[in-house]
């Protein structure tokens, strides 16, 4: 979440509030669980995603492997709002960037197979009671911060996809105002090295 917000502070020094779309292309407002975000699937090439989303993302490079980039549709206005956007990470081959292993996204966008929407009051609810024993968690993602003592918490959902075990991880807090709110979802390949794994993913709890 944090790697999130700097980047869209990055975006925001750079994009003027009357300023035009950064994209125009069409994309998913969707997650679908175990294997996309915003109609880019897990596996796929740098040159598919540039294909479908454009060849310019809004912010490129995460420090971590530098295989990620920032997509961002329409203007920002306010950190505080749900913004449009898709973080994609690319698995590091022999120097290059390969397949798509990453995807994630703070946006409120629609739970494929459910009539769940993130960033939606009540929706960590609805996701438990869909999913039922399926959904794990909750499990804490950071330690305490801030005044309120607040802390990150996800859930995870399990699955395979191109032969590989997978997550898609759903994330929200404990800040009492938005403790309700599924604040952003990502999926992702369970990687077992921390040097690969990108750095807004955790480890699977089960693969």
């Amino acid at each position: 979440m944090l790697r999130w917000l700097v980047a869209l502070a990055a975006v925001a020094v750079f994009l003027p509030a009357a300023a035009a779309p950064a994209h125009t292309d069409a994309y998913a407002r969707v997650v679908v669980p175990g294997s996309a975000v915003g109609g880019v699937t897990l596996g796929e090439s740098l040159s598919d995603v540039h294909r479908q989303l454009g060849r310019v993302p809004g912010v490129t490079g995460d420090g971590n492997s530098g295989y990620d980039e920032y997509w961002q549709w329409g203007t920002l206005r306010s950190l505080s709002l749900p913004v449009d956007a898709l973080d994609v990470d690319y698995a590091w081959v022999n120097g290059k960037p390969g397949p798509v292993s990453f995807l994630g996204t703070p946006g409120a966008w629609t739970i494929a197979g459910t009539n769940i929407v993130s960033r939606t009051h009540g929706d960590v609810a609805a996701l438990r009671r869909f999913y039922g024993k399926r959904l794990l968690g909750p499990y804490v993602g950071s330690p305490p911060t801030g005044i309120d003592g607040s802390a990150a918490v996800y859930y995870e959902l399990h699955g395979r996809y191109l032969g590989r075990p997978v997550h898609t991880v759903f994330r929200t807090t404990t800040y009492r105002a938005l403790a309700d709110e599924i604040l952003s979802v990502s999926v992702s390949f369970c990687v077992t090295t921390d040097l690969f794994r990108n750095a807004q993913d955790y480890p699977c709890h089960t693969a």
